[in-house]
């Protein structure tokens, strides 16, 4: 009885050796630079990408990491993004502001670009139908009314999009760290904060997938043309959310060569 004991001892202090010298120790835990890392290289790598997404706006929080602000949101622009290598691109997206039900579109087939959109000159859910032989132009003349949520993405899958892109914010990201860990469509995720330009940002990377589920920053208001209230900030806090996110899933091309329904009142200045 006694033997067993002293044996039950030794092995208790054997564990502990070898945990002191690390052999049962955790593996360390993943820097917030490398999960950032992994994260870039995932869409960087991506043949293809699909998603649906939304942005919103919280009137009344002016911090990105108070959580409990961000019960009253508003939402301002819905989308869905679809991409396959090398450069085949569509990006829908409704505008709350805009008077009409109807998604506007851009798309690129690889050769030749469209933009399918609200005209403000037509009048009310009025849209016209035009050309764009180069992919930039779509995006440039997209950024303002999607709010800016046209170039994350892109600017994760297309290294090419610009000069400088959301790809550059994240890879010059200061101050990163891990803040905590939360669940976004059924995918726990780092939560990671940093400053980009020195701007304060958050970012929900999955664990499991490194997809970018969710981020978060301060909009400055007037960048979008956005008219400033008596009283009001001119920054808020702003949140854009990505949903049943795809990759390397087949998308048919013809996604890629959209043919929106041209109803009475709306102008076609591709024929």
């Amino acid at each position: 009885m006694i033997a067993k004991r002293y044996q039950s001892i030794a092995a208790i202090i054997v564990c502990c050796a070898c945990i002191a010298s690390g052999v049962y120790a955790q593996p360390e835990s993943k820097t917030p630079r490398a999960i950032l890392t992994e994260m870039l290289a995932k869409y960087e790598h991506a043949e293809t990408y699909q998603d649906t997404g939304e942005f919103r706006v919280f009137p009344r929080s002016r911090s990105v990491l108070n959580d409990r602000g961000h019960t009253n949101t508003r939402l301002a622009v819905s989308f869905r993004t679809f991409f396959m290598k090398p450069k085949m691109f569509r990006f829908d997206w409704l505008n709350s502001s805009t008077k009409t039900s109807r998604n506007s579109a851009i798309w690129f087939d690889g050769e030749q670009g469209s933009i399918w959109t609200a005209d403000r000159f037509l009048g009310k859910d009025r849209f016209a139908l035009e050309r764009r032989p180069e992919f930039d132009s779509l995006i440039d003349e997209t950024t303002n009314p999607s709010r800016g949520t046209v170039l994350t993405i892109p600017g994760l899958l297309m290294r090419s999009l610009r000069p400088y892109t959301f790809g550059d914010d994240i890879k010059n990201l200061s101050e990163p760290r891990i803040i905590k860990e939360q669940m976004v469509d059924g995918e726990m995720c780092y939560v990671i904060s940093g400053k980009a330009l020195n701007d304060p940002w958050l970012f929900w990377v999955g664990k499991k997938t490194s997809l970018l589920r969710k981020m978060r920053s301060v909009l400055s208001i007037g960048s979008f043309d956005q008219p400033v209230r008596k009283g009001q900030s001119n920054r808020l806090v702003a949140e854009e959310t990505h949903h049943n996110i795809r990759i390397d899933q087949q998308i048919p091309k013809q996604i890629f060569r959209y043919q929106p329904r041209v109803r009475a009142g709306d102008v076609d200045l591709t024929r």
